[in-house]
């Protein structure tokens, strides 16, 4: 059964990183009813250079937070 466990854990791990890098700038990644992810731009200044790259914000619905206080 922990073999098993495992390797679903890791499927999962792997569809949700692979659709976050495919992900298109503004797009949300809903994992069910638990919340959702959000892909966001950035930059920033760092003597003198810019850089650039993405960011992902995570906002749990309701049903994430009711989990919380059982």
């Amino acid at each position: 059964m922990n073999k098993e466990l495992k390797q679903a854990y890791s499927l999962v791990s792997q569809d949700l990183l692979t659709k976050l890098a495919h992900a298109k700038e503004g797009e949300s990644i809903h994992l069910g009813s638990l919340g959702a992810f959000r892909k966001h731009r950035y930059s920033m200044v760092i003597e003198g250079k810019t850089y650039q790259g993405y960011q992902f914000s995570f906002r749990a619905f309701t049903a994430l937070k009711n989990l919380k206080y059982q």
